[in-house]
């Protein structure tokens, strides 16, 4: 009896105790929501944290990557000492326990930096019953974290010059990666705006080099001809150094020339895409023609010459239903053809 009762007392102790752990693990879960002495960083984003309005540290989730003591982030395999790869491996293992929940500090004193983001994306969407790419303009007014991963962001440069002095429309895609997530938050207002406004005239300078030509009819050697350009400009290297962002890849996917000659284009576009439109419906016609007579003719010369004095009779019959019954036959009257014809059967007959 006596051996029953110590266990139930540490069954309920134990009940208690998993009881208790799961109550603090939901407490933490629903303070961290609110980041109130904890925050959640996502899997590929970091959260500055603040004291009293200073930068205290920088809190990151990125597997295989880690922040150094100049926030700038590094991979664990890149490591400069095998001391300190053993030891990020190990601190990386550890957060697989407690994902991406990270202590803020004390709440009025410690809390996450907000700030105000606005970007646009080239997206797929849906317009009546056709699917178009087209830029969309986001915005958050209270995002808490910055990407510290890949991602891709539309920029528009407008009436760029050519070698041939022909402006141009230029649609981009820029892949950036933030490679320090302080400089990016804290040593500019809006970092991608900034990144922005430094690609945007080293590439017009890079278009000035090329004609209309070379950029629309030779687009992936000019990609890669504008990626070193702008590697060899040093641009990358400032927007790196000053604003913690990588240039990883500049895309241009769209080109249309501006102002006048973008409407002189779209016509003269239009007129050639017409006249092509024509020429294939003309050798479409001509083609269905050839195969007509090439059936039906092939078809009258097995008859040999009797076959071909019907179809002359068929012909004569469909010319005289039109508005002129008048017809001039310049080897003999209708008659002449036929009786020579029957007159050749009969002598074939006799034979």
């Amino acid at each position: 009896m006596e051996s029953f009762w110590i266990g139930l007392k540490i069954g309920s102790i134990t009940l208690l105790t998993l009881l208790s752990m799961l109550a603090i693990v939901v407490l933490i879960y629903n303070l961290a929501r609110y980041n109130v002495f904890f925050t959640i960083v996502q899997e590929g984003t970091a959260k500055a944290i603040l004291r009293f309005g200073k930068c205290r540290k920088i809190v990151m989730s990125y597997k295989g990557h880690y922040l150094d003591a100049e926030w700038n982030v590094k991979k664990i395999d890149e490591a400069p000492s095998v001391e300190e790869k053993l030891l990020r491996k190990i601190l990386d293992w550890i957060k697989k326990i407690t994902g991406g929940l990270k202590w803020i500090g004390i709440p009025f004193i410690n809390k996450v930096h907000l700030y105000r983001f606005e970007w646009t994306s080239y997206e797929q969407v849906r317009e009546g019953e056709k699917t178009i790419e087209k830029p969309i303009t986001k915005e958050e007014k209270d995002i808490s974290f910055i990407l510290v991963q890949d991602d891709v962001y539309f920029t528009f440069l407008d009436k760029a010059e050519t070698k041939g002095m022909i402006p141009v429309d230029v649609s981009l895609l820029l892949t950036l990666r933030v490679v320090n997530p302080y400089k990016a938050l804290f040593r500019i207002q809006k970092w991608l705006e900034a990144t922005q406004n430094r690609v945007k005239p080293a590439y017009r300078s890079f278009t000035r080099k090329k004609t209309f030509e070379e950029l629309t009819e030779q687009r992936e050697a000019v990609e890669d001809e504008a990626n070193s350009f702008l590697k060899d400009s040093q641009v990358d290297n400032f927007i790196k150094d000053t604003y913690g962002v990588e240039l990883v890849a500049v895309e241009m996917v769209k080109i249309d020339p501006a102002g006048e000659w973008g409407t002189k284009f779209t016509e003269e576009a239009a007129k050639k895409w017409s006249a092509e439109k024509e020429k294939e419906r003309i050798e479409t016609l001509a083609d269905a023609d050839v195969n007509r007579m090439e059936r039906v003719y092939g078809k009258i010369t097995s008859y040999g010459e009797q076959g071909m004095y019907i179809r002359t009779v068929e012909a004569i019959e469909k010319t005289g239903q039109g508005p002129s019954n008048l017809i001039i036959f310049p080897f003999g009257s209708i008659k002449d053809i036929m009786k020579g014809w029957l007159g050749k059967e009969k002598e074939e007959d006799k034979k």
